[in-house]
């Protein structure tokens, strides 16, 4: 989530909105880029649409994670072949990586996309945009195969939970117990709800 999503998408994202006078520039289309995402249809399984690129700086990691999905789409015209392109090798890795099975035998295609992905963006970008992010994509297949598909180890389960886990905090004080109270007391209402079967719950 944090070095894709967060890292790496937003940082281009943001080079392509922010980057006046260059050949990859597309700041001023905003218009344009929010009338295609309006039309946009997205599955069920996502959990949140994408906003307007104008409020990105509020986006949500799942709405960063939208938008590498449906950004090669998107901004078909509008920005130029090569960028989509290039953007297209990591939504397609990223996709098939974070399938709930990942094909043994398609690890070392997306491997090598990924590692495309990084060098190209040294010759399209310029050298300035290498980050530690942009490296990290490189050992993203290494992980699925000792850990499995992103589906199974995403933050993003545990970071929905985080607005749960908020409402249990009632004052500044004690904030450790009052979460663990509210566990506990929602775990028992769910039991007596099932019938004292814990493990519904």
């Amino acid at each position: 989530m944090h070095t894709v999503f967060l890292g790496v998408v937003r940082s281009l994202t943001n080079l392509w909105m922010k980057q006046v006078a260059t050949y990859f520039y597309i700041g001023n289309r905003h218009t344009e880029i929010d009338m295609k995402l309006n039309h946009v249809y997205v599955s069920y399984e996502q959990t949140r649409t994408t906003r307007s690129v104008t409020f990105r700086k509020h986006w949500k990691a799942s709405e960063w994670r939208m938008w590498l999905f449906i950004c090669p789409i998107v901004l078909k015209d509008i920005l130029k072949l090569e960028y989509t392109s290039h953007i297209k090798k990591l939504s397609n890795a990223i996709f098939l990586l974070s399938k709930t099975t990942v094909e043994q035998d398609c690890l070392s295609n997306v491997e090598n996309n990924l590692i495309r992905f990084v060098s190209d963006l040294k010759v399209l970008y310029g050298e300035e945009y290498c980050t530690f992010n942009l490296h990290l994509l490189t050992h993203l297949v290494d992980c699925v195969r000792n850990w499995g598909s992103f589906f199974g180890v995403s933050a993003f389960q545990f970071e929905n939970y985080n607005g749960q886990l908020l409402k249990y905090i009632r004052s500044f004080k004690g904030v450790d117990m009052q979460v663990t109270r509210g566990c506990l007391v929602d775990l028992q209402i769910r039991s007596i709800v099932n019938g004292g079967n814990v493990s519904e719950a």
